[in-house]
């Protein structure tokens, strides 16, 4: 399985799965606190991937091998968050799609370095362009037109 919270539900994840608090606005400053955690519930309940999203701070990936910290900066300014998540879920779901797998939900399994890069890339752009605008995003060629502008930092954690 996949989870996708944002910040706020992550601190209530932890507080009901591992019984502790952690100050949300704290966690924040702490990628470090984050990752740790994450792979606690990941452990704990055998999933393949935590999404941590964090609004203007784009959103940490975290898998059993990889980390990825990705955000997208631009003077396009935030104007309805309304469907962000879900519409990076979409992004994630379309990069799986083209990525050469039989079946898209193979690229969660096991991804690679590239894989894990491209689902964080497509993931907080099409967050990032349904939360500038009023509505959702419009088409895959908006999402493909802007992805390369996201910030991408993968980690490997198999070493």
């Amino acid at each position: 399985g996949i989870i996708t919270p944002n910040l706020e539900e992550f601190v209530q994840i932890v507080k009901m799965s591992l019984g502790q608090e952690v100050d949300p606005q704290e966690l924040r400053q702490s990628t470090a606190n984050i990752i740790d955690l994450a792979k606690m519930i990941i452990k704990k309940y055998g999933l393949k991937m935590c999404i941590i999203t964090m609004d203007k701070d784009g959103a940490i990936f975290v898998t059993s091998d990889w980390i990825a910290i990705a955000n997208l900066k631009s003077d396009k300014k935030a104007i309805d968050p309304t469907g962000a998540g879900d519409t990076g879920n979409a992004g994630i779901i379309y990069v799986a799609k083209n990525l050469k797998r039989k079946k898209p939900i193979e690229i969660f399994q096991k991804p690679t370095r590239e894989q894990m890069e491209e689902i964080a890339r497509a993931f907080v752009t099409a967050g990032f362009l349904t939360a500038t605008k009023v509505g959702l995003l419009d088409s895959a060629s908006e999402l493909e037109e802007w992805k390369d502008k996201a910030e991408v930092k993968v980690i490997d954690l198999r070493h």
